[in-house]
């Protein structure tokens, strides 16, 4: 992309999440509908090694607001 100096192709989580080698926290709000939780399950499907952890959170938030909310 001209604007942002980058190609979004290039940083997508989807793809990047196999190269993750540390322990991981995905947290996601059920009630977002800008990016709906489902992007963050099929990240997470996508992380190898047995220390990560999905947290769908039922509290509310709307997109980016979790840490806000509760």
């Amino acid at each position: 992309s001209y604007r942002a100096d980058f190609y979004p192709a290039d940083v997508s989580p989807m793809d990047k999440a196999k190269d993750i080698r540390l322990p991981i926290l995905v947290i996601h709000s059920k009630t977002d509908k800008y990016t709906e939780p489902f992007h963050s399950e099929r990240i997470f499907q996508n992380i190898p090694g047995p220390k990560k952890l999905l947290y769908l959170t039922d509290w509310g938030a709307e997109h980016a607001r979790s840490i806000d909310t509760n």
